[in-house]
């Protein structure tokens, strides 16, 4: 059971690791390829702004919003595998560097995720939506006014998702440091 436990944990990391890095991708994609198409939509005919942020927004947001679920599940899903192995005490679990890295990074991921869902992301989302909003209803000042204080926080929000996608690689390649060093010393004795 230890061995599916470690197994289930190790993958879990990968993929939110993976989720992250895709999400951060698909927005540096999105966003230049819109601008270059010059994208303008005749539903917000009555909005000067810039259409194409407009336009790119609503699809990085949905990736997103998919990334935000599954980081959720997967870290959800970590922190359990990685309590069922503390239960277990599964010889992976004994001090060392590895370990202690390993189980401080999954705590600093989780503290930093739980900031990004229940602070920066929903702030950031309302003024997104009122931003939207604003910009079909052909109110160009307040969407404007939306769009400037979503800006604000962008920059920690890029801070916040580059500095989770590295702590999660690090807890997972301590993880797996750990595991493989205690798996090497269990097949020497």
């Amino acid at each position: 059971m230890t061995r599916v436990l470690t197994t289930i944990h190790l993958c879990v990391l990968g993929l939110w690791a993976g989720a992250l890095l895709m999400a951060g991708g698909a927005a540096a994609v999105i966003f230049p390829t819109v601008k270059d198409l010059q994208a303008q939509v005749p539903a917000l005919s009555t909005y000067t702004g810039e259409h194409w942020r407009l336009v790119g927004g609503r699809v990085a947001n949905k990736i997103f919003l998919i990334a935000d679920i599954a980081q959720l599940i997967l870290a959800g899903t970590a922190l359990l595998t990685l309590a069922m192995l503390g239960l277990r005490r599964a010889p992976a679990m004994r001090a060392g560097r590895a370990a202690i890295v390993w189980i401080a990074g999954l705590g600093a991921s989780l503290m930093l995720l739980s900031y990004h869902l229940l602070v920066l992301q929903p702030r950031m989302g309302a003024n997104l939506r009122k931003y939207w909003d604003a910009a079909g209803a052909g109110q160009n000042v307040q969407a404007q006014e939306f769009r400037l204080a979503f800006d604000a926080d962008h920059p920690t929000a890029s801070r916040v998702l580059i500095t989770l996608a590295v702590l999660v690689v690090i807890t997972l390649i301590a993880a797996v440091w750990q595991n493989t060093r205690q798996g090497s010393e269990a097949g020497r004795s």
